[in-house]
């Protein structure tokens, strides 16, 4: 069941990056910095409210086993309704007050309503998609997702190509949410009934809301805070070089850890309280995670510049210090990824809300601090992004501890791994690269990645094997 779960949702993985890659690609090309920017400042406003919308009703619909189906099904559906149309109301009143007293530009305002446009339609297919990933057909949420992916994105390089500037980027988005809407359609006539409306589930409802809502709230400032921040300090082309950078990393950070995620949020809610199968499960996936991720972003923290020459427009060249700094970012949340989801799939995300609310008020905090004293555009970044890292291993540390995993024996692996990918990245770039003449072609790219790979592999196959393949057995035992 494992392997079979895992290949779906890599499916769509890979299936949905090279679709939005693709998508992004062609918008760097037809699109300018500024477009970047003004969808910055329109999702760093909205955010919050988008957050919102799910806000515990998955987590709570995944892990009731107890309520009748049909009668679950359709009060999380009205929930979900009743809580996007209520986001889709504020989030037009928001924009509408903006614009009113001169905050934001028009432009930015006519994203933000066509985001509480988007919020209500995907509502509409929620409760389908949440009962696909609890029942664990991924194969059909992998191949609806793809589809939802290639749709958007379609449209929103056709939007761009007819002059739509940056509301392409939602305009993509609606059509996506609406062919899910279209696809789900029928389940949802079929399960849900007004008359089948679960009063007495509403205060548990309202209890995942509310930490949450907290939690989305908490991920609001931690995704956010440094792009309202740096619109003080900053032109819009410096800020969309930077929201650029942070959509080609978090692309590739998704391809990793969006499998994973989904994965770990079904299946961990099956072993409450099963501490050594949850141990197993978790140790196991995190070294594989390790082993096989943190070689991308360390290749990345030195050679971003390369991708950028050989894929990019010359107008993203500027962007390769924030590429750098992400795949740093990127690379240290790898070696936690797989703990962060425990303390919500073992029915405590009122723990979860306070991790994510401390993590929030100390990014508050540090940045501001870093804002005050320096006023540097460059400071405020590192002090967001090493903050972040900080607050995540904090609370990889306390759910490990809480559930008795054995993540130190992981930690000299992981260390292994870390320090020779990033040696040998540096110096396949400063000599290796150099001897042999590499240039910044796509080729020359390709080749001096496959180089950093074999030598990697090597690596790994002498010193580590037997804990990769230790890991890869327990996997295998439960297909």
């Amino acid at each position: 069941m494992i392997f079979s779960s895992l290949a779906h949702l890599f499916k769509l993985s890979v299936f949905g990056k090279i679709a939005r890659f693709g998508g992004n690609y062609a918008l760097s090309w037809i699109l300018f910095p500024e477009d970047f920017g003004i969808l910055a400042v329109a999702v760093a406003y909205s955010q919050v409210v988008l957050m919102l919308r799910t806000s515990g009703l998955q987590a709570y619909f995944i892990q009731n086993h107890e309520t009748e189906e049909k009668k679950l099904l359709t009060t999380v559906f009205l929930a979900d309704f009743a809580m996007s149309l209520i986001l889709a109301i504020v989030i037009t009143g928001i924009a509408q007050a903006f614009i009113a007293n001169g905050l934001i530009e028009g432009e930015v305002r006519d994203i933000m309503l066509l985001m509480g446009a988007n919020i209500l339609i995907s509502s509409l297919s929620g409760i389908y998609f949440f009962n696909l990933k609890k029942e664990l057909r991924f194969k059909t949420f992998s191949n609806a997702t793809i589809a939802a992916d290639l749709i958007g994105t379609g449209s929103k390089i056709g939007a761009a190509l007819m002059g739509f500037g940056a509301l392409s980027f939602i305009l993509g988005e609606i059509f996506g949410s609406l062919f899910k809407a279209i696809y789900g359609v029928r389940f949802v006539i079929k399960n849900v009934s007004l008359g089948l409306f679960e009063k007495s589930l509403t205060r548990k409802i309202l209890w995942y809301i509310k930490h949450t809502l907290l939690i989305s709230a908490a991920a609001y400032v931690i995704s956010n805070f440094d792009k309202l921040i740096l619109y003080q300090i900053s032109e819009l082309p410096e800020l969309g070089k930077y929201t650029f950078a942070f959509a080609q990393l978090i692309m590739l950070y998704t391809f990793f850890i969006g499998p994973i995620n989904d994965f770990l949020f079904s299946v961990l809610p099956k072993y409450y309280e099963q501490r050594d199968k949850l141990n197993d499960i978790t140790t196991s996936l995190q070294l594989l995670v390790s082993v096989a991720f943190i070689p991308f972003f360390a290749f990345l923290m030195f050679n971003a510049d390369l991708l950028l020459a050989a894929i990019y427009s010359s107008r993203w060249k500027e962007a390769e210090f924030f590429m750098n700094l992400f795949s740093g970012q990127f690379l240290a949340q790898c070696t936690v990824m797989c703990v962060m989801p425990l303390l919500v799939t073992q029915k405590r995300p009122d723990l979860s809300s306070r991790f994510k609310l401390g993590k929030a008020a100390l990014i508050i905090i540090t940045t501001m601090i870093s804002y005050q004293v320096t006023g540097s555009f460059t400071w405020v970044i590192y002090t967001f992004a090493i903050t972040s890292v900080v607050a995540d291993l904090v609370q990889a540390v306390y759910s490990s501890r809480k559930y008795n995993l054995n993540f130190r024996s992981l930690i000299g692996t992981t260390l292994l791994v870390i320090l020779f990918t990033l040696s040998t990245s540096f110096l396949i770039r400063n000599y290796v690269m150099e001897f042999l003449s590499i240039g910044k072609d796509i080729p020359d790219l390709i080749l001096g990645f496959l180089i950093f790979i074999l030598i990697y592999i090597f690596v790994v196959r002498t010193l580590i094997w037997e804990r990769v393949k230790t890991s890869l057995r327990f996997v295998k035992k439960h297909r």
